[in-house]
């Protein structure tokens, strides 16, 4: 895949990198998709967005997005969702993640063969997608709880990850996230339900920790347009509110490896796909 002036290759992940993960839950991968990227994508779907700037879930499913576009739907329309919905499945395959993810995960996604070498048993699959506007003066602006993304999908062995690429600029002004190192290596830990999508209570979004083990230090991380943070399920973290007068968009993109159990979720009707690496 090729997006303005820069095509999709395998990313050359560091024995450091690997290692910060391992140890922190989470890698900032700086620069990995260009500005013209995060502006095609956020431009893209700016025009399915209602005027909230609700946050869209699945976008790369088209009667998801069929269903959050605001707008009448003439043919012109629905040619828009069917081009946008295709090309986010696509980019859900981009070779630069999915080869990043593959590397981490890799104890996920392979297994001692009897002469105890690796062998490939299980492909890594697309769970969901989202994108959070992250408008200010709307619903989405509010911070996110501390939360682990797998406490929706419960994965017992925490092999849920994210990645999450950041379209403009995040810092702490604008709504940036904040993370807990190392906290994924616990479980998935108590926590009160919270409604996303429910505007009218005036709360944060995101399932809440009910307590946070002390031994973890709470961790801002700023980010630049086209950073992207690969996630464990089960690291903790949250955001702030976005008290600026910019937006903070992102866009996430979740995985986990064939045959894992998941949740598939009332609202986001989570599935899996075969990912193929797209070479072009």
């Amino acid at each position: 895949m090729m997006i303005g002036e820069r095509k999709s290759e395998p990313y050359p992940l560091t024995l450091d990198e690997f290692l910060s993960f391992d140890d922190n839950g989470f890698l900032v991968v700086r620069n990995l998709y260009s500005h013209d990227e995060c502006d095609f994508i956020n431009s893209m779907l700016e025009r399915h967005a209602n005027a909230k700037h609700d946050l869209i879930m699945q976008p790369h499913r088209y009667k998801f997005l069929k269903a959050y576009d605001p707008r009448d739907k003439t043919p012109e329309v629905e040619e828009e969702i069917r081009q946008t919905s295709e090309f986010l499945y696509s980019f859900m395959r981009d070779t630069r993640a999915v080869s990043i993810l593959e590397k981490l995960k890799r104890n996920a996604l392979y297994e001692m063969s009897y002469e105890g070498n690796m062998e490939k048993t299980r492909d890594l699959m697309g769970v969901m997608s989202q994108m959070i506007f992250k408008y200010p003066g709307t619903g989405d602006q509010k911070g996110w709880n501390v939360h682990q993304d797998n406490a929706y999908t419960m994965n017992p062995n925490g092999h849920y990850i994210t990645t999450n690429t950041f379209l403009a600029d995040a810092d702490n002004e604008n709504g940036t996230m904040y993370l807990y190192p190392g906290s994924h290596k616990e479980p998935i830990l108590p926590f009160e339900e919270v409604k996303t999508f429910d505007r009218s209570s005036g709360r944060s979004p995101g399932n809440n920790i009910k307590e946070i083990p002390p031994k973890y230090a709470k961790v801002d991380v700023t980010f630049k347009k086209g950073d992207t943070l690969v996630l464990h399920g089960n690291c903790l973290h949250g955001s702030y509110e976005n008290v600026s007068s910019r937006p903070r968009p992102l866009y996430m993109n979740t995985y986990i490896p064939n045959g894992e159990f998941f949740v598939p979720g009332r609202k986001a009707q989570r599935r899996t796909f075969v990912l193929k690496l797209l070479e072009e």
